[in-house]
């Protein structure tokens, strides 16, 4: 721990503007009995985000570590070298996480996760119950679910790696002890690293759950991870090569840890690149998801909903081709009329 600053608080943003003074508030009016920060890294933002971020880090300038390139990073060189700079600034001894467009709704929060980890101190990690909303605010559900739980309330790499239930926004990891060893290993080249942070940590200790609704994760928004030039098709055929990449870095984890455990990547996802790469006819995407999940693929293209939609591009095709066809044979027959009239 560094300048006695106890928390680093990861924020990355990107183009946030409807969302950005929320998530600030929430981050800047935490109560505590001990000094944080806030490295906040933006983008570039093209909508105002980074004028609303300037007001803020001249207000607080005490809490704010910003990270304020002038061009746009990520759409360049990737998310690697942002989240290496982003975690070679976090000074604390604890880590946590905030989105432009996700919040904290306790002014509580960081003490109260402060004070479980060291009162827990063979503890890696926490979570804390978060809600899920879409743009408009209407809530969609709470995570985790009592089904998730369990009964639980201490978590390790055997029940974390059996499904995702722990939201980013939630939780608050043991930084300072892991911190040389986590950015070494840091996968390079994957879109969202959520799930390898659950699985790293979980793996270094049990992760607990504190029961109380500290947080907001806001789902389907323009941002860091989305871009309003694409459509959902597009991005969901993006993180064909997160598919492909994701389970390689698990199995590194788990191997490099002596762990006899196997991930296994989700078919809904698959499914939906699948479908997308069918719509915008990228063939590629098959081909790489097939070579790499044979029998993954094989079941979800005999599945209903894929049945449907190839069946739908193969008699959009075979009208194309007849239609092709049939102007090809007018255009031939009026070809030979004239030639045999002219001829004769």
């Amino acid at each position: 721990m560094q300048d006695n600053i106890l928390v680093s608080v990861y924020f990355i943003t990107y183009n946030h503007r409807d969302f950005i003074r929320k998530s600030l508030d929430g981050v800047v009016n935490q109560k505590t009995n001990f000094k944080y920060e806030i490295v906040l890294y933006d983008d570039c933002s093209t909508d105002g985000t980074r004028e609303i971020i300037k007001e803020y880090t001249e207000k607080y300038p005490d809490l704010f570590n910003p990270i304020l390139p002038g061009e746009n990073r990520a759409k360049k060189e990737g998310f690697y070298k942002i989240n290496m700079e982003m975690y070679s600034k976090c000074r604390g001894k604890y880590i946590a996480y905030c989105e432009g467009d996700d919040f904290w709704t306790d002014e509580n929060k960081l003490q109260t996760q402060v004070d479980f980890m060291e009162s827990h101190p063979d503890f890696s990690g926490c979570f804390h119950k978060s809600e899920r909303k879409d743009e408009s605010g209407n809530s969609i559900c709470f995570m985790p679910t009592e089904k998730q739980l369990k009964g639980k309330t201490a978590f390790d790499i055997y029940d974390t790696y059996r499904g995702y239930f722990i939201e980013t926004v939630s939780v608050m990891y043991r930084f300072d002890k892991y911190r040389e060893e986590f950015m070494a290993s840091y996968p390079d080249g994957m879109i969202n690293n959520d799930s390898y942070y659950i699985y790293y940590y979980s793996i270094k200790g049990k992760i607990g759950y504190i029961d109380k609704l500290m947080s907001v994760k806001t789902i389907n928004t323009q941002g860091v991870w989305n871009s309003t030039e694409q459509t959902l098709d597009e991005k969901h055929v993006r993180f064909a090569n997160e598919i492909v990449k994701f389970p390689s870095e698990v199995k590194k984890l788990f191997d490099k840890n002596n762990l006899k455990l196997i991930y296994e990547t989700p078919e809904n996802a698959m499914k939906r690149v699948l479908i997308s790469a069918l719509r915008i006819k990228r063939f590629d995407i098959f081909k790489t998801l097939s070579e790499n999940f044979p029998d993954v693929c094989e079941n979800l293209l005999n599945g209903k909903d894929l049945k449907k939609e190839l069946k739908k591009k193969i008699n959009k095709y075979k009208i194309l081709t007849f239609f092709f066809l049939t102007v090809s044979v007018i255009y031939t027959l009026i070809f030979v009329y004239f030639v045999l009239k002219y001829n004769f």
